[in-house]
């Protein structure tokens, strides 16, 4: 598929797609080397979770290395020669994504809310909200960046992502992006979470 048929330059690497200033690369990333997961569950229990709550059940997320035990998914296996065979993985956590909005200059959750609700910080401590209730809802376990939510307005979170280099309350990439991987324990906001940040 062309991104702009408007563009079509035609077919000049023969691959049978128009060619277009903004032609489709190859992945960047191998799918098997990515770790992604359907989010839900569906009937052959190839999901993370029986209930995505608010979420799309067929959206897919990337997943950290460090297996869940009680989470077993059964997968489609492509190296079973004999036929369409199954597999039964071990995932690990999904990894959480927060966007920076760079126009801000606030790192203050008792007064980051506009009128109409919307987060006016750097980081929305609410983007990942219903994906970390999800873990809960699994194994009873609470999430520490989670429990915080609804003990104290995400404060944990602003302290969290906070970097202690700047005197004034001021995040981690202000201007770009933070990833959180649970770590061993599958647990967001403990010791051992992976982040793109020194905490």
């Amino acid at each position: 598929m062309s991104y702009d048929p408007a563009r079509t330059r035609g077919d000049s690497d023969g691959d049978g797609v128009a060619d277009t200033l903004t032609e489709r690369r190859d992945r960047y990333i191998d799918l098997q080397m990515a770790n992604a997961f359907r989010l839900g569950q569906s009937a052959a229990g190839d999901g993370l979770f029986s209930d995505t709550g608010t979420l799309a059940p067929n959206t897919y997320v990337l997943c950290d290395v460090f297996e869940v035990p009680q989470r077993k998914i059964v997968l489609p296996d492509p190296t079973d020669l004999t036929g369409p065979g199954t597999k039964v993985v071990t995932p690990g956590t999904p990894i959480l994504y927060y966007r920076a909005n760079p126009a801000s200059k606030m790192h203050d959750p008792t007064g980051g809310s506009g009128l109409d609700g919307t987060n006016l910080c750097i980081y929305d401590a609410r983007d990942n909200a219903p994906l970390a209730n999800l873990h809960r809802l699994a194994d009873g376990r609470v999430h520490p960046l989670e429990a915080d939510a609804l003990a104290s307005g995400f404060t944990y979170f602003y302290r969290y992502i906070r970097d202690p280099r700047v005197q004034s309350p001021w995040p981690h990439r202000p201007d770009s992006y933070i990833l959180i991987s649970a770590g061993y324990d599958g647990l967001y906001g403990t010791d051992d979470d992976i982040c793109n940040f020194t905490r």
